[in-house]
């Protein structure tokens, strides 16, 4: 099977910006087919993974992140204090 090369920064800010519309299509009055998942589930499953990639596109340049527990530190106390 051939291996994609995509290119990650594009990849990532993709991903984040379907979770972003994800979020505001998905508001306080979503009505749509499995509501009581996607309001009380799915969001909450795909904002953090989403914040992990992103941690991650920048994680060459930076060496604290270059760590995957202070990586989920950071995702974990970003979600505490949002």
């Amino acid at each position: 099977m051939p291996s994609l090369n995509l290119p990650r920064k594009p990849v990532v800010v993709g991903i984040c910006l379907t979770v972003a519309a994800l979020h505001l299509i998905t508001g306080p009055d979503y009505c749509g087919p499995w509501r009581v998942f996607v309001t009380g589930y799915l969001i909450d499953l795909v904002l953090p993974f989403s914040l992990v990639l992103l941690l991650g596109v920048g994680a060459e340049h930076s060496p604290t992140l270059r760590r995957p527990a202070l990586r989920a530190t950071a995702v974990i106390l970003f979600g505490a204090v949002v």
